[in-house]
């Protein structure tokens, strides 16, 4: 198993920080942005839609781990075809995934009156519509996953940092 230059761990390691980093900046700046620009009402609506559009991501199942560990396994020994494979497979798996994370979006926004009865008639659509857009994007999103994990198992990084 080739060992890993100072440089790649080096270049690894700040890719992970400034993912980290804009995840922490945009979860300290975001919030008091919202709050000091939306009414009280809006602030709750959208505080909703990204929670109820972040259950999406439940349907990645933990795969992400599993296929950057056996990508690194087979691209150890160099079994280009095992790589395929994993990679193959996890990306029809988040797939099928992504499919019933649509389907339970779909559901999720055809039901939104009946599971919150509080929110006003004009809300509701609003409401529809950003889970719609937020669950329905994180779904779509599953299967790059396995290309995230995949780059991620042969020491890259940097690339899903970069794309995200």
């Amino acid at each position: 198993m080739k060992s890993q230059g100072p440089l790649t761990i080096a270049k690894n390691s700040f890719a992970n920080l400034m993912r980290f980093a804009v995840g922490v900046l945009a979860a300290a700046v975001l919030p008091p942005f919202l709050t000091r620009r939306l009414s009280h009402d809006m602030y709750a609506e959208w505080v909703l839609i990204l929670q109820l559009g972040a259950y999406a991501a439940i349907f990645e199942l933990g795969l992400q781990a599993a296929i950057s560990k056996f990508v690194a396994q087979h691209h150890a020994t160099q079994d280009h075809e095992g790589t395929s494979s994993v990679v193959s497979t996890s990306m029809a798996l988040l797939t099928v995934s992504a499919a019933c994370a649509l389907i339970a979006v779909g559901v999720l926004v055809w039901q939104v009156p009946h599971l919150f009865g509080q929110l006003t008639p004009s809300l509701v659509h609003e409401v529809r519509l950003g889970i719609l857009l937020i669950g329905g994007a994180t779904a779509l999103a599953l299967p790059t996953t396995a290309l995230a994990s995949s780059f991620q198992g042969v020491q890259r990084y940097h690339v899903p940092m970069i794309i995200g």
